[in-house]
């Protein structure tokens, strides 16, 4: 039965602050909610192990990574260093393109669809780049092997991007530890969209890289990481241009039902996410078009947004 979209009018949550989870302190941003509904929720939890599903924010917290447009405006001004504006020039040309193609299709434009659009265009210009511009010519030593696999330059060189972050000190170190902390307890698993590694570094868990891994391999939901956009030690698996969404959005409904147990049968965090985040609002709905109205109640209880507060 299908109970309609996840809208903010009928997606009930509570806002954290991270401090909370980290080290007990309280703070809720929603004025609306009492003491005695935080404290209901909170012993809601207990006794529950619960998944993270985790966004860009908690990354650009710790290593002070950018979003996806930050990513794209990154690499823009690798291909034309001297021009302020490539990265408005891509994606100008992104939304003319969009705008030529069908009424049916602009209806399903959305970021997403631009931003995949946009890294289409950079993508190209930058591999054609990449061959022959000195800056890249140790990376193309040392990544002859995964040219060879067909590994586009664009991703190689997104990992690259994820794995030199990861390398510097980390920010709020003493936070971080704290999550360490908790990865032996009450962490059943976790759930990202993030490319790059700083979760495994401090949870030793099974990882699970995109969609193919997770679909056709037999999981046991506990202990287990799975990094459903690709990683920077696959980067072929990365989901970034307009390919990869069309992908993505194929096997949606499959990725959906495997991960339908999980969120019925747990606690569900989110982390780094704003709750209109396109991304977690398709997997939302299409989790919510399996479940039954008895099912949908059990899951509005158990879904917290943490707001990344500084």
């Amino acid at each position: 039965m299908k109970s309609g979209p996840v809208t903010s009018r009928n997606r009930p949550h509570i806002v954290f602050s991270l401090a909370y989870i980290f080290s007990s302190l309280l703070l809720f941003n929603d004025k609306q909610i009492c003491l005695s509904q935080r404290r209901h929720y909170i012993e809601n939890l207990r006794g529950y192990s619960y998944f993270h599903f985790i966004g860009s924010g908690f990354t650009r917290r710790y290593l002070n990574t950018p979003n996806w447009e930050g990513l794209l405006r990154h690499f823009a001004s690798l291909i034309e260093p001297e021009n302020q504006l490539a990265y408005h020039s891509y994606k100008e040309n992104a939304r003319q393109l969009l705008s030529s193609k069908s009424h049916e299709e602009q209806e399903l434009s959305s970021i997403n669809k631009l931003n995949s659009l946009t890294a289409d265009l950079i993508e190209k210009d930058f591999n054609k780049m990449w061959y022959s511009d000195p800056l890249f010519e140790k990376n193309r030593i040392k990544n002859f092997t995964l040219i060879e696999e067909g590994h586009s330059p664009f991703k190689i060189e997104i990992a690259n991007f994820f794995i030199q972050a990861q390398q510097k000190a980390y920010q709020l170190p003493t936070e971080l530890e704290k999550l360490k902390l908790l990865s032996g307890n009450s962490i059943a698993g976790i759930i990202t969209t993030n490319y790059d590694c700083l979760l495994e570094s401090f949870f030793d868990f099974t990882t699970y890289i995109g969609q193919e891994q997770l679909l056709f391999s037999t999981t046991q939901n506990i202990c287990e990481i799975y990094k459903i956009h690709g990683c920077v030690t696959l980067p072929k698996s990365i989901i970034i241009d307009s390919s990869d969404y069309e992908t993505f959005s194929s096997r949606s409904k499959y990725l959906a039902s495997k991960l339908l147990t999980i969120f019925v049968e747990h606690p569900i965090i989110f982390i780094g996410y704003s709750i209109t985040d396109e991304n977690i609002r398709t997997i939302l709905d299409d989790i919510i078009d399996c479940l039954t109205p008895e099912q949908l109640n059990i899951l509005k209880s158990r879904f917290i947004f943490i707001e990344m507060l500084k």
